[in-house]
């Protein structure tokens, strides 16, 4: 990556080298406490890191978050959010929340991006004991990938998108190559049950959540078993890595949440998850907050310390809800929590590190049953980036929700029974519903037109995801 970026900036060996931006940053800073005035605007240029073609050129104060710089790309290149991944030297800028003077941005710093194509592909898990590949171009089945003897509960893609992993309720994951639908490994615990399967942020791992009272860490390449996670006192219900892929963090019925060193499987900290069993244990996208919820009518946030290996502790409580808490997810820039409710309602929080212990609420709506999944969306509409919540709920609809003004903008409607899952192209134009009606559908956000409608599977489609 370096010679070919070097090949595109021929005059900007900065670009390469963010130790010298760093002290550059440092003299400008210096520099104001005698005769300089203090910089309170940043002017940055913005170069495609692969052909060294400008982008654009940002104007924004040091305090800003990297996140902010993010969405200006977006705009300028006409993209949804989540295809921007931005390079200061040769360091990639994975934290949202940080400042740009925190990472080393300076006037005048040279910044690439890195624009991906958005997911073309769909890939659903069904009760019928299959996973299948979806062209989001024209809706057609293009793979199927058949072994396994019952539900096939969850699939996802690697980070990569080559191979996919897939978990059953015939007690057995399974890793599958892309092209040909060959299984290139079975990944058998001699479990009962397997309710969940994700690779790690690399690639390199995958974590499973038999139906027992574990989850264990399995090498992506030959499927042999690393570790097994022993702890918990009841079922493991779910079981994610962290985004640094270091830690992993598991949910079970005995009403905790435990996190995980990686790949070792040390049990690092256990957290109580209110009464009952939690509902939710989700990591923020820069690893640093994590949000659980039990069925006590709350929702916690923790936050973990800047050195690696610090502990969580809790930081905010969520309370006042009108049912159990039933999901929850972070924005893309982590600054922002949507929660869905069993009785059908869905609420936003800000989870802002500088604004812990102090709550505030927004109500969007409501469906008028179960919401089973909530997701962002960054859309790019009208000349710029639109936020929007996608909510997925048992009364066979899902709903779009525009933040800028807390309104409904659309009832996505055709699904005939109850919607399990929903999530967000990379682009940001789309949205993709999995049902027990057996169908998923792609939808567009601008206008909620249904666009595809994903048939084929013979029992009712249980989770759906883009390709990265």
């Amino acid at each position: 990556f370096r010679s070919v970026a070097a090949r595109a900036y021929p005059t900007m060996e900065s670009f390469f080298d963010s130790e010298k931006a760093v002290i550059r940053h440092r003299q400008v800073v210096l520099g104001g406490l005698f005769d300089f005035p203090d910089i309170h605007v940043l002017r940055l240029s913005v170069y495609k890191a692969l052909t060294g073609e400008r982008l654009t050129e940002v104007q924004l104060k040091p305090t800003d978050r990297v996140s902010r710089l993010q969405q200006a790309v977006a705009t300028a290149a006409q993209v949804g959010l989540l295809q921007v991944s931005l390079l200061f030297g040769s360091r990639l800028l994975l934290d949202g929340l940080a400042t740009l003077a925190s990472v080393g941005l300076c006037d005048g710093a040279d910044v690439g991006a890195v624009v991906i194509a958005p997911g073309r592909l769909v890939l659903t898990s069904s009760a019928d004991g299959t996973a299948r590949l979806w062209s989001t171009q024209d809706g057609e089945c293009v793979q199927v990938f058949e072994g396994h003897e019952y539900h096939v509960t969850s699939a996802q893609f690697s980070p990569d998108g080559g191979s996919v992993v897939t978990a059953s309720l015939d007690g057995v994951a399974a890793v599958w190559q892309l092209g040909d639908a060959r299984c290139t490994g079975v990944l058998d615990g001699q479990d009962y049950q397997v309710l969940s399967a994700s690779f790690s942020p690399d690639g390199q791992h995958i974590i499973t959540a038999p139906l027992d009272q574990t989850a264990k860490i399995w090498s992506a390449k030959d499927a042999s078993l690393i570790a097994t996670l022993h702890g918990h006192s009841d079922v493991v219900l779910a079981a994610q890595f962290a985004p640094d892929g270091l830690t992993a963090v598991t949910r079970a019925a005995d009403g905790t949440a435990k996190v995980w060193s990686i790949p070792a499987g040390e049990c690092l900290q256990t957290m109580v998850c209110g009464r009952g069993e939690p509902r939710l244990a989700a990591f923020s996208p820069n690893g640093r907050l994590l949000l659980t919820a039990g069925t006590d009518l709350t929702a916690s946030l923790w936050q973990r310390g800047d050195r690696p290996g610090d502990a969580f502790r809790l930081a905010k409580t969520f309370k006042g809800f009108d049912a159990e808490v039933s999901c929850g997810v972070f924005s893309p820039d982590g600054t922002l929590v949507a929660v869905g409710c069993l009785a059908g309602s869905i609420q936003i929080f800000k989870s802002e590190l500088g604004e812990l212990g102090v709550e505030e609420r927004k109500v969007l709506g409501r469906h008028t049953g179960r919401v089973n999944a909530v997701a962002f969306c960054h859309a790019p509409l009208g000349g710029g980036q639109e936020l929007f919540v996608a909510s997925a709920g048992a009364d066979a609809t899902a709903r779009l929700w525009r933040l800028s003004d807390l309104t409904c903008t659309g009832v996505l409607e055709g699904h005939e029974a109850e919607v399990h899952s929903v999530s967000c192209s990379p682009d940001g134009t789309v949205v993709l519903t999995a049902s027990s009606d057996g169908t998923a559908r792609i939808w567009q956000i601008e206008d909620g037109a249904l666009l595809h409608t994903l048939k084929g599977h013979g029992g009712g489609v249980l989770s759906a995801s883009f390709s990265p």
